[in-house]
């Protein structure tokens, strides 16, 4: 059977091949940042093995240094996961859990031969490799993969197979949790079935599979960034007037076989061309983008926004009624206005009109009562919501 440092060897020339791959192979010719992530983590895996090996004769200090740098690893995993679903990363998904991990292993003094500070290392690696399993499958929920498109279905095997390597890895991770405080580290079920060798494994295993899948996850995200570019405003950031078209019919046929209820809002800022006129274009930009911002900060992923152009825009509310279309309206005027709070300008008034979708009529209709009740919002003062009658 191979001792624990063969293995630990291996994990570190398996990490040197996949580092190269992902790397050399897949960030330098797309710059993904789920391959920037992945690569890092690599590195640092890498690294705290090699603690493990070549520093071992330092005692605690070698532990610790290599616990805390391995949990950084788990950490950068997840920042990769996360990058993914664009979700927000900082420094306080990196830094807080590996330097409790370097003062707990540090603070455990043992004298049996164990790992100082293993408890430490079990909770932090099972802590960030389960988030990642549960950020990954916020992946597989976003429209472009939840609608299972060809262009995208090797990229849905590729997150299927990170969240079930992920999550199995976690659990195996609070399986040796769970072992370490009821049998102790010292007895033969932990030490042949959870203990550092069969945890090197575990680790080889995984190292292979994220690889496999790293270079198709790298080039769904180039894809996306591509798509994004032509379906979206690049001022505003919402989809543009094509894209709206497409996947609202696409939710009005769907409507139709599931009763979903729909509600469409026309928007359009007030006085928009005196804006313009006395503060200069670039004024009326920083309004466009902010109402996008708005948009993006107050509806959900299933609705959808669109810029019409210039300064009109069309929201599609899912399953949604006319008294949620109205304070989903009151909330946008909020959140744009609050945006220019520490601003010298007053941010132009919004005029809304809503309409409830009719599933068996077309879009084009559904739209221009929409639009119809925009008008009678500016005819009746502006900086208001008026429903068409139709939706009473």
């Amino acid at each position: 059977m191979l001792d624990l440092d063969t293995l630990r060897t291996a994990q570190a020339a398996v990490g040197v091949c996949a580092f190269a791959l992902v790397y050399l192979g897949t960030y330098r010719p797309t710059r993904a940042p789920y391959a920037a992530w992945w690569s890092a983590a690599v590195v640092a895996s890498g690294l705290g093995t090699a603690i493990y090996l070549v520093a071992g004769g330092l005692g605690r200090l070698s532990d610790a240094l290599g616990n805390a740098v391995s949990v950084v690893g788990a950490a950068l995993v997840w920042c990769a996961a996360r990058s993914l679903h664009r979700g927000r990363i900082t420094w306080w998904h990196l830094v807080p859990v590996p330097v409790v991990v370097l003062v707990w292993s540090l603070l455990d003094v043992r004298s049996d031969g164990v790992l100082s500070g293993t408890l430490a290392l079990l909770l932090g690696m099972g802590l960030f490799l389960g988030l990642t399993a549960m950020d990954l499958v916020r992946v597989l929920k976003q429209r472009f993969l939840a609608r299972s498109e060809d262009a995208f279905h090797s990229a849905r095997a590729a997150v299927v197979s990170m969240v079930i390597a992920s999550a199995a890895t976690s659990g195996f991770y609070a399986l040796r949790v769970v072992s370490y405080l009821v049998v102790g580290p010292s007895d033969p079920f932990y030490v042949t079935w959870t203990g550092p060798l069969a945890t090197t494994l575990v680790i080889l295993i995984m190292l292979v599979v994220v690889t496999y899948s790293v270079t198709e996850l790298s080039h769904m995200e180039m894809s996306r960034q591509w798509r994004e570019k032509a379906t979206h405003d690049d001022l505003t950031g919402l989809l543009t007037r094509a894209a709206f078209h497409e996947l609202a019919e696409s939710a009005l046929l769907e409507a139709a076989t599931t009763h979903r209820a729909l509600v469409m809002i026309a928007a359009d800022f007030d006085h928009f061309k005196l804006l313009n006129d006395t503060y200069g274009h670039a004024e009326g930009d920083r309004a466009l983008s902010a109402f996008g911002d708005a948009c993006r900060g107050v509806l959900r992923e299933q609705d959808l926004a669109c810029r019409m152009g210039g300064e009109e825009f069309s929201i599609l509310l899912v399953g949604a009624g006319v008294e949620d279309a109205r304070a989903v309206c009151e909330r946008l005027s909020q959140v744009f206005a609050r945006g220019y709070a520490d601003r010298p300008l007053h941010p132009p008034t919004v005029s809304w009109g809503v309409t409830v979708a009719d599933p068996a009529k077309p879009l084009g209709s559904l739209m221009a009562r929409a639009d119809a009740a925009l008008y009678r919002a500016k005819d009746a003062g502006r900086d208001r919501i008026e429903l068409d009658p139709t939706s009473t």
